[in-house]
């Protein structure tokens, strides 16, 4: 089972480190993924995958992650929580990704997992929790992929190719 409060989280900082790669279409990434999965004995398990009533799908969050990361203000968020919550905790949220302190709450509402109308889970509890998922099933798994884009880039760039 995963923890509830993830100790150490991928942190901005750390993202913002990797270079700028494309993320996996959704055919190579299941292909990858798998075979990530079987080398490292790693099986997803669905019921952790679910936060608040809706599936985390893994490639979506390798998108998301690999598209947002570096991106401290986030349009897309600010439109989706103006537009969807009505609380005090709302107002915090939208200031809290406004001011660029949580890219995962950003990364939350950018896949539709913050609701509050009834506010179980809190947004914050959500981004804590996609932290969780990340670490666990895609951190190593990302780091690899951006490892080994970066070396095919520097190839081609020592064979002059595109």
């Amino acid at each position: 089972m995963l923890p509830t409060r993830p100790s150490p989280l991928p942190s901005m900082t750390t993202i913002n480190k990797l270079p700028s790669v494309p993320p996996l279409d959704a055919r190579r990434f299941d292909g990858s993924f798998q075979h990530f999965c079987s080398v490292k004995r790693l099986v997803p398990d669905r019921k952790l995958l679910n936060i608040g009533g809706k599936e985390v799908y893994l490639h979506s969050l390798h998108e998301v992650v690999m598209i947002r990361r570096g991106h401290g203000n986030e349009e897309v968020t600010w439109s989706f929580l103006s537009t969807h919550a009505q609380s005090a905790t709302a107002d915090r949220v939208v200031k809290i990704i406004q001011s660029g302190q949580n890219f995962w709450l950003a990364i939350a509402a950018r896949l539709r997992l913050i609701r509050s109308q009834d506010g179980t889970p809190t947004p914050l509890e959500v981004a804590d929790r996609l932290a969780t998922i990340y670490k666990h099933y895609l951190e190593e798994f990302d780091s690899i992929y951006v490892m080994s884009f970066d070396q095919e880039v520097q190839q081609r760039a020592a064979h002059g190719r595109r």
